[in-house]
């Protein structure tokens, strides 16, 4: 019985989301971190993604990486957002 309990116990800790992993170019994440800042979650009203711990918002973060990575301009990179979403996901001033 025990280890049945034990089994439940850690079989959450198999979905722990991944570690995010910085751009290897400190001016690259800047970039990623300033937009992360500017780009506001979809799940959770008014928090940027920078600061959201939403599913969602780590993916987002990780296409921001991405696309800057990639070598795309801010303008590019908030395009890459689906277009009905532009009015959910910009901040109106970027956070410090």
């Amino acid at each position: 019985m025990a280890f049945v309990l034990s089994i439940y116990a850690i079989a959450p800790l198999a979905y722990a989301a991944a570690p995010e992993v910085p751009l290897s170019d400190p001016a690259l994440e800047s970039r990623a971190q300033n937009l992360a800042r500017e780009i506001r979650c979809v799940v959770c009203e008014n928090e940027p993604v920078a600061l959201s711990s939403a599913d969602i918002a780590v993916d987002m973060r990780a296409a921001i990486r991405e696309r800057v990575k990639a070598g795309d301009t801010d303008a590019q990179v908030r395009r890459f957002l689906p277009r009905d979403m532009v009015s959910l996901c910009y901040c109106v001033r970027a956070l410090p």
